[in-house]
């Protein structure tokens, strides 16, 4: 595979809050989990309960449908290309917005492809960051430059990623959940 694979490079990312964009305050549990995730709805319930003893139902709803939608899989698809060798650059975006629950899915990409933000100065310097890094990607292959901090290519065993949040950080992740049991297909499409 790495032959196959060698010239690509890739930026993968989730959202802070990314299952907020798809559940009101009164959808919680097993319900919510089963048309999304069928027979593996048990195991994102489990993790839902077991969230309860800290979070509210509805944080523990955004957090369940935010690690089992989007940041399981994309920490596992970063790993298995940057194991073949892969250059991967991952973000996270959780700039809120002042808003609970604010890094919602899709929020950060009115930033990327649009540069101008108005006059608030950290929303200007997000776009900035985003925006530039995405540009500098497109043309290079690399989100290097004078906009945001080094983005290092991201690594299983030193997992660091750039933390979009009005001010640009590079973070080294402490945990990167992964679900063994859970499989690699989310959605079963009829």
């Amino acid at each position: 595979y790495a032959r196959k694979l060698s010239g690509i490079k890739v930026i993968i990312g989730t959202n802070e809050d990314e299952g907020a964009a798809f559940i009101g305050k009164k959808d919680i549990g097993l319900p919510v989990f089963e048309p999304l995730f069928r027979s593996n709805a048990p195991m994102a319930d489990a993790y839902y309960h077991g969230l309860l003893r800290t979070d509210s139902p509805y944080a523990a709803m955004v957090r369940t449908l935010t690690q089992y939608m989007y940041q399981l899989h994309s920490y596992r698809l970063a790993g298995a290309l940057s194991g073949g060798g892969v250059p991967v650059y991952v973000y996270r975006y959780a700039f809120s917005n002042g808003r609970e629950f604010g890094a919602r899915h899709g929020d950060e990409l009115r930033y990327i492809w649009d540069p101008r933000s108005g006059d608030d100065p950290v929303k200007a310097g997000l776009a900035r960051g985003l925006h530039s890094a995405w540009a500098a990607f497109i043309r290079t292959g690399d989100p290097n430059g004078q906009a945001i901090p080094q983005w290092p290519v991201y690594r299983v065993g030193d997992p660091r990623v750039m933390v979009f949040d009005g001010e640009d950080k590079v973070v080294r992740l402490k945990e990167v959940y992964d679900d063994r049991k859970f499989p690699s297909a989310v959605f079963v499409i009829k």
